[in-house]
């Protein structure tokens, strides 16, 4: 299955998947966990399929960005 995903995201996307992040329950937070860690902001998330009970989606898209310094001078 790895192998697939990597193949579809560099034809679709024209990039390499250099690594990945557990979608073991809760997945939305160990993106937020694991981007926060490195200071970064998520923009969006989309999970690849429903966390439900034991079931884990197979994946899922991040966007995410530097946070802007400006933003944060103001808060």
């Amino acid at each position: 299955m790895g192998t697939c995903m990597r193949y579809a995201l560099k034809s679709f996307y024209g990039e390499s998947m250099h690594f990945g992040i557990s979608t073991a329950a809760p997945a939305r937070q160990q993106v937020l966990d694991f981007f926060d860690s490195r200071c970064l902001d998520v923009e969006n998330f989309e999970s690849l399929g429903r966390e439900a009970g034991r079931s884990a989606p197979i994946g899922g898209l991040v966007l995410a960005a530097v946070p802007d310094p400006s933003v944060a001078d103001r808060a």
